[in-house]
């Protein structure tokens, strides 16, 4: 994917996502959440982890990852941004030109949707009172 129209791709994910159009679910793993496009992709973004399995800090795993796969299993997709600047991960497929902040953006977007009821219930409210 081109790196405007990785970028659009992703602008439009976060759209749709703030609109509540495109539902996300937890995953069973801490920080990571899925969603389906159209029935033939599905969508798994995930974000900072803490430590790795049995407390062990996981430095080397990237912090914010978002994968795009077809219902068939085929990768279409797999963005990752290293946790610290100076670990480089390496890969036989080019790293695509993107705007990091938009995968950023996208994961705290996502993480919003499970907040609190409370601050669920103030979004609901304020988007009733703009449209007044």
């Amino acid at each position: 994917m081109e790196g405007s129209k990785l970028d659009a791709f992703l602008e439009e994910v976060i759209k749709k996502t703030e609109l509540g159009l495109l539902p996300w679910e937890k995953s069973a793993r801490e920080g990571q959440f899925s969603a389906s496009i159209g029935g033939k992709f599905s969508l798994t973004i995930s974000g900072p982890q803490q430590s790795g399995p049995m407390g062990i800090l996981a430095i080397a795993e990237p912090q914010y990852r978002l994968t795009m796969k077809r219902f068939s299993g085929e990768i279409c997709l797999d963005l990752n941004i290293p946790d610290l600047p100076s670990v480089v991960f390496f890969s036989l497929v080019p790293r695509p030109d993107f705007d990091e902040e938009k995968v950023k953006r996208l994961y705290a977007v996502v993480v919003s949707r499970f907040a609190s009821p409370e601050n669920k219930s103030l979004d609901e409210a304020m988007d009733a009172l703009k449209k007044l």
